[in-house]
C-alpha cells in the first residue's frame, strides 16, 4: 500500500534525484557535433573515392565534392528531425512502451516490477559508445528489411543502387527504430525500473535486460548478413557496408544521441510518471517498506547478510532512497 506521498510529490523527488547526476558541458556538445560533422564529410568523400576507383565510375572530383556537400546537408537536416523525435519521446513516453510489453510478456507470472531511480547522466564517451551501438542496430534492421536478395549486386549500377537503398531504408526506419529499440531501453534503465523474479530469486534492471536481448538478436542478425555478403559478393562490398555503418550512419546517430542528452532528465522523469500512472507500478518513494519486504522475501536466505538494511542497499540502494 502506498503511503501519503502523492504522485506529483514522488515525481518531484525523482526529478531532484536525477538532477544530481553528471551532465555534458557545452564544450562536449561542440566536440561531439564537430566530430560528427567531420566524420560525415571525411567518410562520405572517402567512400565515393573508394567506389569510384573500384567500379571505375569515372566520377570527377567536383561530382564527389557535390555528393559530399549533399550528405553534409542531410547531416544538418537530421538535427531538426532529432528535435521532433525527442519532443515526442519527452511528451509521449508511452509511445516507446513496446519493449516493456515484450518484457512483461516474457516475465509473466514470475515476479513484479518497481521503480527505484538512481542519479544518472552521460559523458561524451558514453555518447559515442551508444551511438555506435545504435548505428549497428539501425543498419542491421535496414538490411533485414531489404532482404538478402539485394545483397547480390553484379554490376556497378546495382552496387550503387544497393548502397543508396541501404541509406534510404535506414533513414525510413531510423525514427521508429531509435525510439523503440535505442532510447526505450535507455529510458527504462535510467528510470530505475526493476523486476523481481520469484522463479530464480533475482533482481534485474529492465533496461539492462532489454539491451542484452537486443544485442543478442542484433548479433545474430549481423552474423547472418555478414555471411550472406561474404559468400555472395566481392570482399569490397562487405567493406563498403562496414564503412557506411561506421561513417555516415554513425555520424547521424551521434546527432540523435547528443540531442537526447539535452532532454534526458525530462524524458526520464516523464517515463517514470508514465510508468507510475499507466502501469500502476510501485515506486520506492511511495511504498519503500513494501518494496523492501518483497525484495528481502525473494533473496536466497544463504545470500542474506545479518543486517537487512545491507541487503536493501546492495540490491537497489533502497534504504538510502527511502530515507530521502
Amino acid at each position: 500500500m502506498f503511503n501519503l506521498v502523492s504522485h506529483e510529490e514522488a515525481v518531484a523527488v525523482y526529478r531532484q534525484r536525477l538532477s544530481e547526476g553528471p551532465r555534458l558541458k557545452p564544450i562536449h556538445y561542440v566536440m561531439g557535433f564537430g566530430f560528427s560533422a567531420a566524420l560525415m564529410g571525411v567518410t562520405t568523400f572517402d567512400l565515393m573515392l573508394y567506389v569510384n576507383v573500384v567500379l571505375d565510375l569515372g566520377l570527377m572530383l567536383s561530382q564527389i565534392e557535390s555528393y559530399t556537400l549533399l550528405m553534409l546537408f542531410v547531416w544538418a537536416a537530421v538535427c531538426p528531425l532529432s528535435v521532433c523525435v525527442m519532443y515526442l519521446v519527452r511528451q509521449r513516453p508511452s509511445v516507446i512502451s513496446l519493449l516493456l510489453r515484450v518484457h512483461r510478456f516474457l516475465k509473466r507470472g514470475t515476479g513484479e516490477y518497481f521503480l527505484c531511480p538512481e542519479p544518472g547522466g552521460s559523458d561524451l564517451r558514453q555518447v559515442l559508445r551508444r551511438s555506435l551501438y545504435g548505428s549497428v542496430l539501425v543498419s542491421g534492421i535496414a538490411l533485414t528489411v531489404l532482404s538478402f536478395q539485394l545483397i547480390v549486386p553484379s554490376s556497378s549500377e546495382q552496387v550503387m543502387t544497393f548502397g543508396a537503398a541501404v541509406m534510404v531504408v535506414s533513414f525510413i526506419v531510423l525514427p521508429l527504430t531509435l525510439m523503440e529499440f535505442y532510447f526505450g531501453p535507455w529510458l527504462f534503465k535510467d528510470a530505475g525500473l526493476f523486476h523481481l523474479d520469484s522463479r530464480d530469486r533475482s533482481l534485474s534492471n529492465v533496461g539492462d535486460d532489454l539491451e542484452d536481448m537486443l544485442e543478442f538478436f542484433a548479433g545474430i542478425d549481423i552474423l547472418l548478413v555478414w555471411l550472406e555478403i561474404t559468400l555472395n559478393t566481392s570482399t569490397w562490398v562487405a567493406l563498403l557496408i562496414i564503412a557506411i555503418v561506421l561513417g555516415p550512419l554513425f555520424a547521424i546517430i551521434i546527432n540523435f544521441t547528443l540531442v537526447f542528452t539535452m532532454i534526458e532528465r525530462d524524458a526520464v522523469t516523464s517515463m517514470i510518471s508514465s510508468i507510475m500512472t499507466d502501469h500502476q507500478m510501485a515506486d520506492i518513494v511511495r511504498d519503500p517498506e513494501g518494496i523492501r519486504k518483497r525484495v528481502l522475501a525473494l533473496i536466497d536466505k544463504r545470500m542474506v547478510m545479518p543486517a537487512g538494511e545491507s541487503d536493501a542497499r546492495e540490491d537497489c540502494h533502497l534504504s538510502e532512497t527511502a530515507v530521502s
